[in-house]
């Protein structure tokens, strides 16, 4: 194998470890139209993790506005209920 060929099988299983799949190598032998969904399943799956992460770091950020707050109000010597 050369060391092109080897380069070119490594860095699509390190991009695989990272995302946190598995790895299948596709061949455009077994028809464009298979390796366009795989593509774009796995462009689906990073825009899906992507807004999850963004979603959660948002709402916890908010979490602690919140939660500053309360503290802030509790400890006021004129809080107001």
């Amino acid at each position: 194998m050369s060391a092109a060929a080897s380069f070119q099988r490594a860095v699509p299983q390190r991009i695989s470890h990272r995302l946190g799949c598995g790895f299948h190598e596709l061949s455009v032998a077994e028809g464009w139209g298979a390796v366009e969904a795989a593509v774009g399943h796995l462009v689906r799956e990073v825009k899906a993790e992507s807004y999850r992460r963004l979603w959660t770091a948002d709402k916890r950020s908010r979490v602690l506005q919140v939660s500053h707050a309360l503290k802030k109000l509790t400890r006021s010597k004129t809080a107001q209920w």
